[in-house]
């Protein structure tokens, strides 16, 4: 294990609520609020995201979406892009 730096949390918290709201058969959209301690002690970050996911295909999803900050710790912005892929094992 590597030891962090000293001005940095051993450990840290991440706290998610969302809402979805399906728009079609194929269509959801996402709106959420997220809040993080971040790496150096005393920073937190909150984050409004939207984004919307869509099944292009059986058993493939994209996904994305954008974050805006609140308070000074907090990043401008974010984006997240994603794909998912369901399977089955057996």
């Amino acid at each position: 294990m590597i030891d962090g730096a000293p001005d940095e949390r051993g450990n840290r918290a991440i706290a998610a609520i969302g809402y979805s709201h399906p728009v079609g058969r194929n269509t959801t959209l996402l709106l959420g609020f997220l809040r993080e301690e971040e790496r150096r002690r005393g920073r937190e970050s909150n984050l409004i995201e939207v984004g919307a996911r869509h099944r292009v295909a059986e058993g493939f999803i994209l996904s994305a979406g954008v974050g805006f900050g609140i308070g000074d710790d907090s990043p401008d912005a974010r984006i997240i892009l994603g794909i998912q892929r369901s399977f089955r094992l057996f």
